[in-house]
């Protein structure tokens, strides 16, 4: 459905991004990040039009990509966006806890995201993902070369990532824990 959506084959391999276009989210980044991985499709959901995108505009026509960066606008229902992703590029410089990267973790999807950025490294680990030198685009686009060449790595990562979304994320999971936490609180 997202690749229709995009106009890009069946069989294109997608790396999602999304938020806002600002330094912080480190969306120039990703930008960079597409002008130097072959063989995948870019994809960033959200972002409105501010002076930050239009430099990342001025960039990405010197980069030249080519047709593989897509924008879309915000939706009020992104599930069929992560869903369809083969990948999720946490760029951002300072994301303390990004929501975006545990609903693509938990459809299954695999996060990229940088040392010392925020709190994405503990989920994402080494078996959930890929977590490359702060800032090092050129790190992260030969992971996901890896990943299009092995499509079976990028499956077991994206297994692992969706477990530890639910183990460390999902609702039910923590409010059980928290509620067995007070009951075992001495009586007052």
């Amino acid at each position: 459905q997202l690749r229709a959506q995009l106009g890009v084959p069946e069989d294109a391999f997608l790396v999602g991004g999304c938020g806002t276009m600002e330094w912080r989210k480190g969306s120039d980044w990703w930008a960079y990040l597409a002008s130097q991985t072959r063989g995948a499709h870019f994809v960033w959901l959200g972002g409105q039009k501010n002076s930050f995108s239009r430099q990342i505009d001025f960039d990405l026509r010197r980069l030249n990509p080519g047709h593989q960066v897509h924008f879309m606008t915000p939706t009020t229902n992104p599930a069929p966006f992560f869903a369809g992703l083969d990948a999720f590029a946490l760029t951002s410089r300072e994301d303390p806890f990004p929501l975006v990267a545990i609903e693509a973790a938990a459809q299954s999807v695999p996060v990229l995201c940088f040392e010392r950025a925020g709190g994405m490294v503990e989920l994402v680990g080494d078996d959930a993902g890929y977590v490359a030198p702060y800032g090092d685009v050129t790190a992260m686009a030969r992971e996901i070369e890896g990943w299009i060449e092995k499509p079976e790595r990028r499956q077991q990562l994206g297994a692992v990532a969706a477990e530890r979304a639910r183990q460390m994320c999902d609702v039910n999971v923590g409010a059980a824990k928290i509620v067995a936490l007070l009951e075992n609180l001495p009586n007052r």
